[in-house]
């Protein structure tokens, strides 16, 4: 299933399911400002789920960043509708 790392409505969803949880968190961690708050929650509401997510030291961030400057690119970002 997929569900938001920024809410837990789909808490329930996964808890009604047996156990034991493996959560893939790929590539998005590293651009939350609340990435800690987001693991706690998930820790805390699954106590024993294994999770997994990438990490990136500061360097390859800006690295990166520089490369999507160099390329001009443009990010759009989506939301939905409340």
């Amino acid at each position: 299933m997929a569900g938001s790392l920024l809410e837990d409505d789909w808490f329930p969803v996964v808890g009604a399911c047996p156990g034991p949880y493996f959560f893939a968190c790929e590539g998005v961690l590293a651009y939350l400002d609340r990435a800690p708050e987001v693991i706690a929650r998930i820790a805390s509401a699954f106590p024993g789920a294994l999770l997994a997510f990438d990490t990136y030291d500061s360097a390859m961030m800006r690295r990166q960043h520089q490369q999507a400057e160099n390329l001009s690119a443009v990010t759009l970002f989506r939301t939905r509708s409340a």
